[in-house]
């Protein structure tokens, strides 16, 4: 009679937890991200013909839109990489750690710009109520003055983002992951963003296109596929980042061609199209970048690593909040010195303090509550928490 098999060692030791691998140029390309909102917020010098034609590239290329855009496809990649490894770790998502880590991540900063714009600036009641509930982002397309706190938006689009992605990812088959995430949403959002256009009159559709969460999950959704092609192993190759970079490059130019010769429809069909473009673009860029198999770009990747920039990635969104704030509060905003430009002294004075106070910022509050945060939710699993 023969025996049992006697059980190998393993069957009875419990699984490591998988970490996240901390993608260093992921700091850097926040930096670029940020740097080009800063460049294309940031007045020209009065009398400068160099800054003037700075200054004139920048919107007619919308540099400042490429940075936004670059920092949603990046936002979909990292929160969908924490949620898919809290799923292969723990078997599901605890919706308390996520969204105690977001709120001591996002919330300190945030609600102190806007409680200095309720001290501050003139009392808007509609606006605050917008800020505080983070809808502004369709409170400003349907209100689309100058605003001190215009710029955050997209952070409203963010936080809404964050409020419906784990569950979606709880919902989804980790099979159909890729397809529903790189394919299936990205084509939704696109669909409503030419229906908004073919339905609402005038620039209010330009704007809702630009700044809806519907509109905008198209880039939030293609960097989460890049999760998912992470998980799977299945990234992206560099010839076929490249096209897929170019594509949405093309679909730029053409888009930007027709608008400069009068030829594209109204406003909407304009902001339709370049949502695309840009969606497809910051793809193919970040699905470049975060491959650490891309042999054509190791310098690039390794130029993004240095410590310089990577700082600058750090303290990314204190310098996304409060510059714009402080441009404002300069008396430097930009739809007056559009046409006048600003003196050198008051440019520097701006970045000066635009740097300086995200630099505090993220050593006296960001910092230390990020790590608040991960205490109050347990040990730490890994760097990469950090990261989203």
């Amino acid at each position: 009679m023969m025996s049992s098999p006697l059980p190998t060692i393993h069957q009875d030791l419990p699984t490591a937890p998988k970490t996240l691998p901390y993608i260093q140029q992921i700091d850097g390309l926040r930096a670029i991200a940020v740097l080009l909102v800063l460049w294309s917020h940031t007045p020209y010098i009065a009398g400068n013909e160099i800054s003037k034609l700075a200054w004139d590239i920048t919107g007619k290329l919308s540099i400042g839109y490429f940075g936004v855009d670059i920092f949603f496809v990046m936002s979909g990649f990292l929160i969908t990489r924490i949620l898919l490894n809290s799923i292969d770790n723990h078997g599901s998502i605890s919706l308390r750690s996520f969204y105690i880590k977001r709120a001591f991540r996002i919330f300190p900063a945030y609600y102190i710009c806007v409680a200095m714009y309720a001290v501050f600036f003139a009392f808007d009641g509609q606006g605050l109520a917008s800020l505080i509930l983070y809808s502004f982002n369709y409170f400003h397309a349907l209100n689309p003055a100058p605003h001190p706190m215009e710029h955050t938006w997209s952070l409203s689009v963010e936080e809404q983002f964050y409020l419906v992605w784990p569950l979606l990812i709880m919902l989804i088959p980790r099979a159909y992951g890729r397809l529903v995430t790189g394919l299936v949403i990205p084509l939704i959002a696109a669909a409503i963003a030419v229906s908004l256009a073919m339905m609402i009159k005038g620039t209010t559709a330009s704007e809702l296109i630009y700044m809806s969460s519907v509109t905008r999950m198209m880039s939030l959704s293609l960097g989460a596929s890049l999760a998912y092609r992470e998980v799977t192993g299945t990234n992206i190759s560099e010839k076929r980042a490249f096209h897929l970079a170019a594509l949405g490059l093309a679909v730029l130019i053409v888009d930007f061609g027709l608008r400069f010769a009068k030829i594209m429809p109204p406003d909407g069909y304009f902001q339709a199209v370049a949502v695309i473009g840009f969606a497809v673009s910051s793809f193919g860029i970040i699905a470049l970048f975060i491959n650490p198999q891309t042999p054509g770009l190791v310098r690039v990747q390794g130029a993004l690593t240095v410590e310089p920039l990577r700082y600058i990635g750090r303290i990314s969104y204190g310098l996304y909040l409060y510059h714009y704030l402080l441009l404002h509060a300069l008396g430097l905003r930009p739809d007056v010195t559009a046409n006048t430009g600003t003196s050198a002294g008051l440019v520097a004075a701006f970045l000066l303090l635009s740097f300086g106070v995200a630099a505090a910022s993220y050593a006296l509050i960001e910092a230390p509550l990020i790590r608040l945060g991960r205490r109050l939710d347990g040990p730490v699993r890994g760097k990469s928490a950090m990261q989203g």
